[in-house]
């Protein structure tokens, strides 16, 4: 698996016009330049499609960012601290390789976008081999808490939800 060195722009790195890839972390890359693989995620949502017809590509969305559970160098587990995403990462699939890229959205350029959540329902309507179709997400759990966070998820799991705890009903669509 590899990502790409891309800013938050969205423009991606390149050396001598062939671009940049990077296999684990952010010393892959330089400057303002951050390597697009995910890392760890959980509740992350995702749908696949072809685009135009030929690629098998894998759209995922949103998710948790960190450990549910943190285990400390003791070996002593806490809840873990909860960053959650609203980003949009494209997988596409080659013969041998699978490629992150982080797609800009309308949250990059200060347009609407969900809340940042986890767990929720996604699909891709209106893809066909001559159009993008439309990602639309619908639900999930996110929180209220902007500081000092823990997981949503796992005090949830565990029937102690937090006040922080915010189930979603809303629908939103972007067009891919």
């Amino acid at each position: 698996m590899q990502g790409v060195c891309q800013n938050p722009k969205g423009e991606v790195s390149t050396w001598y016009m062939y671009v940049d890839y990077c296999y684990a972390g952010n010393w892959w890359c330089s400057g303002s330049y951050n390597c697009t693989l995910t890392g760890p995620l959980h509740g992350h949502q995702g749908v696949s499609f072809n685009f135009q017809g030929l690629t098998t590509t894998y759209l995922i969305f949103g998710g948790e960012k960190t450990d549910v559970i943190h285990t400390d160098r003791h070996k002593k587990t806490s809840v873990g601290a909860g960053k959650l995403s609203n980003e949009v990462y494209s997988i596409y699939f080659t013969t041998n390789l699978a490629t992150h890229i982080r797609l800009i959205t309308s949250c990059d350029m200060g347009g609407s976008c969900p809340a940042p959540r986890r767990d929720a329902a996604v699909s891709l309507l209106g893809n066909t081999g001559s159009q993008n179709g439309r990602l639309l997400v619908f639900g999930g759990l996110g929180s209220s808490c902007k500081t000092g966070c823990k997981s949503p998820i796992y005090e949830y799991l565990e029937a102690k939800p937090s006040a922080d705890l915010v189930v979603y009903n809303d629908l939103w669509c972007r067009v891919s």
